[in-house]
């Protein structure tokens, strides 16, 4: 699928000049992530915080194949740690939190974030 339209399509969302005329920065992120960037590299690249690009891959994983994110799944294990850890959590508040509590604080929020695309 590609990037839709609408007011709150990601394309729509934040735009910033590059080059010539301007892009969002949702789809400069999808152009790394097509060439197999890393998440530290895009967000040096970019100039922002992992957590930025993380919530880029989240919103760009709802409205694309999840094969385009495939090479940035955390380990089988990984992602059954936070499956099992995410069963019966409430979405909401805190939700993030408590999955990582219940994995004993071993994952960081982004790790949990982009496990949990792949759950």
């Amino acid at each position: 699928k590609g990037l839709g339209g609408g007011a709150n399509s990601p394309k729509y969302i934040e735009t910033k000049s590059v080059g010539k005329g301007s892009t969002s920065t949702y789809e400069e992120t999808f152009s790394y992530i097509k060439r197999g960037y890393s998440i530290e590299k895009m967000a040096s690249l970019k100039g922002v915080k992992e957590g930025t690009i993380v919530n880029h891959i989240q919103k760009l994983a709802e409205e694309n194949s999840l094969d385009h994110f495939d090479y940035l799944k955390p380990s089988t294990v990984t992602v059954s740690a936070i499956r099992n850890a995410s069963r019966g959590v409430s979405k909401g508040p805190g939700y993030l939190k408590t999955i990582r509590e219940n994995l004993n604080e071993m994952y960081d929020y982004e790790t949990i974030r982009l496990g949990l695309l792949f759950t």
